[in-house]
């Protein structure tokens, strides 16, 4: 059976006018660790990351693993694209080689070309040939697996081979090409080759071994955001899964796409599956969708969907299905239904969810609106939207209405939960529910590319998760707070995917952007701050003198503007809603006072950024801030600049 992708086309809509918010701090690198009895020794940043930068690094840590180096409680962070022709571990004298750490792909690519005739397969009658062969209680994570594992024996994949303990899989992507000529029962996997019901243990001599116990059913394996993108060939080799060859411990799979390159496997027998194939073991999907399956007929899988990678080309309707940043299509059925996002960031971060509402007679659109709820630290900026029939799009033939929900500078990672509420007047007839976030939707950009969004846009979308990543560092040194992905009262962190700003070019750039201001009789002192909330505002403060009793009024830019009296001793004039191309712009503040001239206040953001660069060093989280600020700020004058 051979079935062949089909050429993506993105139709979302990216809208980009901008907002203003602080970023952080570079891990500060250069300290080396060793691990292995101190045989091999890496850089380490400051977040305790084991390094891997070079070739070099993934065969030391490939060394390491040989000599029973597990890395229990290690974190290895890739920092670049890589090639690699050697797995992490292997079999060598009789033994499985275990890792049981934490490998972070830092959103980088690594391209494998792995042959299960190489030294570290060939011994154990060429299985489990994958970049980690045997793990245990592992976390693979932010990573793009490319290139190519070619198999003569059983128990294959493109990431993992013998999966022990439970472990987790997240924002993964793989695309090898596996080709097998193994004749008959392959079991082989597009991400896992096989998860055990095993718990690995020592024998003694301070070697671990895959124990003989097969009975910890209830050992569970989490799979999410994760895409097979490669190919699976073999037409001789049929007992395959798409994602895993053969489970017998339990498997989630969270928002999850099968959306293979090409398949040419044995299926005709009935023997593969779409997902996983279990023995004495279970599955659960949620929010996944496949392009193609490996059953013999067309599968029911109970929380996920089949789609196609571009939309119906016959008129009907369809809608659009955004897993790990590619838009898949399907059919559009009969109910309300999500379909698709916009990024808004105006002077406001926020998400706009579209939904697709088909006339009927159950329902009035216009009476609908939808909620929504947050998870991680803070409340929202706007918790419910109502239905506006000027906030839609019409891809191809079909309808979608768009429901906007601001969020705070730091809560850029944290999953938004929309609620839509599908009325009858004021009768509610049901509810749906979405979930997704603005890192999400920059995925969405980062993957769909030059081709479909261009240059200039997915640059920007690159900057400004740079930007959300450096504002959490830097608050959270400022302010004390927890970055944390599963705490409920932390906020997610966010991921960074450039890291091309320059302090020494950006403190050059605002250098003459110095705040003007002056006293007169009435006026003790005057100062400016930033508010980094979803309202990206300048503030200036006027301090009057203790003997002051009249009132303040102001003008910003020639227009009256509300002068609001924080307390007996400050009153605040604020500047709202700058967006990114804004940033080097002047604006002139006039306050009046009853006695004594006028005072002119000249302010901009880059009057802000050269405050951090003069007060704090290079290197710490505060520069760091400001350079990616100006980073966010070139990134979105070039996009104007470019329309």
């Amino acid at each position: 059976m051979k079935h062949t992708k089909k050429a993506l086309s993105v139709l979302l809509t990216f809208v980009m006018l901008i907002c203003l918010i602080p970023a952080g701090i570079l891990a500060a690198e250069g300290n080396t660790a060793t691990i292995g009895n101190d045989s091999y020794e890496f850089t380490v940043d400051a977040d305790g990351n084991y390094l891997i930068q070079s070739e070099a690094d993934w065969n030391a840590l490939a060394d390491a693993v040989i000599a029973n180096e597990l890395c229990q409680g290690l974190t290895f962070k890739q920092t670049a694209d890589l090639s690699v022709t050697r797995p992490i571990g292997g079999y060598r004298n009789g033994q499985k080689k275990f890792f049981c750490g934490t490998y972070d792909g830092g959103n980088h690519t690594l391209t494998v070309s792995l042959n299960s005739s190489d030294a570290d397969f060939k011994n154990n009658q060429g299985k489990y040939c994958c970049p980690f062969p045997y793990v245990s209680g592992v976390t693979i994570r932010n990573l793009r697996v490319d290139g190519s594992v070619t198999t003569s024996g059983k128990l294959a994949s493109g990431l993992l081979g013998q999966l022990l303990d439970g472990g987790t899989i997240s924002d993964v992507e793989v695309a090898v090409t596996l080709t097998s000529t193994t004749n008959g029962d392959g079991t082989h996997g597009g991400v896992v080759a096989c998860i055990e019901s095993k718990i690995l243990e020592s024998d003694g001599s301070g070697y671990v071994r895959e124990p003989s116990d097969d009975s910890h059913h209830d050992l569970v394996t989490n799979i999410t955001n994760v895409t097979f993108s490669g190919s699976l060939l073999g037409d001789k080799t049929h007992s395959c899964g798409g994602f895993v060859g053969f489970a017998k411990a339990h498997v989630n799979f969270k928002a999850c796409a099968f959306a293979p390159e090409n398949v040419d496997l044995k299926t005709q027998d009935n023997k593969c599956f779409t997902f996983a194939r279990l023995n004495n073991a279970t599955e659960t999907c949620e929010d996944c969708v496949y392009t193609d399956h490996l059953e013999k007929t067309s599968p029911t899988i109970e929380g996920a969907v089949e789609v196609s990678t571009t939309p119906p080309t016959d008129g009907s309707e369809y809608v659009e299905v955004v897993v790990n940043g590619v838009t898949y299509y399907k059919e559009a059925s009969a109910d309300p239904e999500f379909s698709g996002y916009s990024l808004i960031l105006t002077g406001t971060v926020g998400m706009t969810f579209y939904v697709h509402i088909p006339d009927s007679t159950e329902w009035t659109k216009e009476d609908s609106y939808m909620t929504f709820a947050i998870s991680g630290k803070g409340g929202l900026v706007s918790d419910r939207a109502n239905f506006d029939a000027n906030n839609m799009t019409n891809p191809g033939n079909t309808t979608f209405y768009g429901f906007t929900c601001n969020v705070t500078a730091l809560q850029m990672a944290d999953k938004i939960t929309a609620t839509y509420h599908v009325m009858n007047g004021s009768t509610e007839v049901k509810t749906i529910t979405n979930t997704c976030s603005v890192e999400d939707y920059i995925k969405v950009i980062v993957k769909g590319g030059n081709s479909t969004y261009g240059e200039r846009t997915v640059e920007l979308a690159k900057a400004l998760a740079d930007y959300g990543h450096y504002v959490q560092l830097y608050l959270s040194d400022l302010r004390g707070f927890t970055l944390a992905a599963d705490n409920d009262n932390a906020y997610a962190p966010m991921n960074t995917y450039y890291d091309a700003f320059s302090v020494s070019d950006a403190k050059s750039a605002v250098e003459n952007y110095g705040i003007v201001r002056g006293i007169n009789d009435d006026i003790q002192k005057i100062t400016f701050s930033m508010l980094f909330e979803s309202d990206n505002s300048i503030c200036v403060y006027v301090f009057p003198k203790a003997s002051f009793e009249g009132t303040v009024s102001a003008t910003v830019d020639g227009n009256a503007c509300t002068v609001t009296k924080v307390n007996s001793s400050k009153y605040q004039i604020k500047i709202s809603s700058l967006s990114a191309t804004q940033f080097a712009t002047s604006h002139t503040v006039v306050i009046s006072t009853g006695n004594g001239d006028d005072v002119t206040v000249t302010v901009s953001a880059f009057s802000y950024l050269r405050e951090f660069f003069n007060k704090y060093a290079d290197g710490t989280t505060a520069s760091n801030a400001a350079a990616a600020a100006y980073n966010y700020y070139a990134e979105a004058c070039r996009l104007a600049n470019a329309h």
